[in-house]
């Protein structure tokens, strides 16, 4: 778990004044496209967005649309106070600068996303998926670095973080044409999906944080938010040649055996408004040892020639 020094409990604590605001998807004429080019920046093209979501006209909650007042768990990273949030869930259960319920729910009685079930052990399944999907190309030759914030949080923090049934989420990418696709959402410097069971109090707790309402008996919760625990904010890359189209779907939801109806509690994936950049494809600088054989060989080669002269 992690520890906070007094001056992080402070700022932490001076955070609070800052509530988180959701807005429905069904507040956007064409919420598909507005939540998809929220994400985007100049240079990259965005297209043919499809969101599969859920809505409650009852109650008006939906399970996808935008969030402010990131400030509450960006941990200092300005490009998470805003975005596109998804949830296997309802998005409404984030508005507010409140934790107020230790296992929060709400009941979408909708399908699973077959590339989340391929993510899952045999015998557990989906269900209640809310899945954003778009093709997309850079308008440049090269080849290029693409990247995406995001923020990964839930209520079955922390109760769950040992049991298969886990909610999860995927950001998986493909270019168009090719059927093979990568989850590019992983732990930094690893092939590791981000998830509830491989970042939490016991497992890489350093990139965790708590806020689980069973630490606060008093309700009053170190961040300002709903969530019971939420990771740091992470950046999902990939490398991607210009002027070609690629296909990204980013989706989460409830697993539970697949031979019941079962629901987990909510949880929610916050990706940074306009945090889908580009930059040139970074090519390694050659190490020590290449660079000193290259330089042998050169020599020998110089040698050789000087010698035949």
């Amino acid at each position: 778990m992690n520890r906070y020094t007094p001056f992080q409990i402070i700022f932490c604590t001076a955070m609070i004044v800052s509530a988180m605001q959701i807005t429905n998807y069904t507040a956007y004429t064409t919420p598909a496209d507005y939540l998809s080019q929220y994400l985007g920046t100049d240079g990259i093209v965005i297209e043919n967005a499809l969101l599969t979501a859920t809505y409650d006209p009852d109650i008006h909650y939906g399970s996808a649309g935008t969030f402010t007042g990131g400030e509450a768990i960006n941990q200092g990273n300005s490009i998470m106070n805003e975005g596109t949030v998804l949830s296997s869930g309802y998005v409404n259960h984030l508005q507010g600068n409140s934790n107020v319920s230790d296992n929060i729910s709400g009941y979408l009685a909708a399908g699973g996303d077959p590339d989340l079930d391929a993510l899952l052990d045999q015998g557990i399944t989906s269900r209640d998926a809310t899945a954003l999907e778009f093709d997309f190309h850079v308008v440049e030759e090269g080849t290029f670095d693409l990247s995406l914030s995001y923020i990964f949080g839930s209520d079955e923090y922390d109760e769950y973080a040992t049991s298969s049934y886990t909610d999860l989420f995927g950001i998986f990418v493909n270019e168009r044409g090719n059927l093979e696709k990568r989850n590019i959402a992983t732990i930094p410097v690893t092939s590791t999906p981000v998830s509830i069971g491989t970042i939490n109090l016991d497992i890489n707790s350093s990139m965790y944080h708590s806020n689980d309402l069973t630490d606060y008996p008093d309700g009053n919760t170190l961040f300002s938010n709903e969530m019971d625990g939420f990771t740091d904010p992470f950046t999902a890359s990939f490398t991607a040649r210009g002027n070609t189209l690629y296909h990204m779907k980013i989706a989460v939801a409830d697993a539970a055996p697949s031979n019941s109806d079962e629901r987990g509690w909510d949880s929610w994936l916050l990706l940074g408004a306009h945090s889908f950049t580009y930059a040139p494809h970074a090519v390694p600088e050659p190490s020590a040892p290449i660079l000193l054989f290259t330089g042998l060989i050169l020599s020998a080669l110089l040698f050789i020639n000087t010698r035949r002269s």
